[in-house]
Formats: structure tokens, sequence, C-alpha cells
């Protein structure tokens, strides 16, 4: 990784100082509007699994938590959270589908103030 040099330049000016700070301003916005996006984009992930879950044929019911989650949502589920380098462990993926379905809860009722907050 290299050496940020908007952050290691000479800073002889008060110019050259506002300037670095100005544009770390920026980038702390941009990266606020990236995850920002990236939560909205969260909202959209259940159904997505939803969708896909109707096309995979019947599983086996899996033996571990007693929850409303089918096993072919589990499996759609368990791609996408590949495909996004999260944990595969069988806790984090109940973590991730738990998540992603409340998040589009909330979107389907309304709540989408409490989600960009």
């Amino acid at each position: 990784m290299s050496e940020p040099d908007q952050l290691i330049g000479d800073f002889q000016e008060d110019s050259d100082y506002e300037t670095t700070l100005k544009q770390i301003e920026k980038d702390n916005a941009n990266d606020t509007r990236n995850r920002l996006q990236q939560s909205w984009k969260e909202t959209f992930y259940w159904p997505m699994i939803q969708q896909r879950a109707k096309m995979i044929s019947l599983l086996p019911k899996s033996s571990s938590r007693k929850t409303d989650i089918t096993p072919q949502e589990k499996s759609a589920a368990k791609k996408l959270i590949l495909v996004l380098g999260y944990g595969q462990s069988r806790d984090s993926i109940f973590k991730w589908i738990l998540y992603w379905k409340l998040l589009f809860e909330l979107r389907d009722k309304g709540a989408t103030t409490i989600l960009l907050y």
C-alpha cells in the first residue's frame, strides 16, 4: 500500500493545509454516499434471494435452528454471502439472512428514513 501523497507533503502555507482538509472532507462525503448506496442495495437482497429460492428444487430440511427460512432461501443466500466475501460459518450465514430479511421488511413497511439514517 502506498503512502497518501496529499497527507505527507510539505504544508508550507495555510492554503496547503486547507486544501488537504477540503479533500479529506470530500472523500469522507463520498464514503458516506457509497455506504448509503450499499445499505439501500442491501434492502433488495432478500427479494432477490426469495426469487432464486423459488427456482431451486426441494432440499432436505436442516437440523439447525428452527426458523421460517427455507433450505432453498438459505442456499440462495449462501451464494450471495460467498460473492460478498462474508464469513461462511453457520452463524454468519444465519446473521446475514436475518439482517437482509429485516432490511427488506423495513423498506417494505416504508421505513426508508430509518434505513438511510
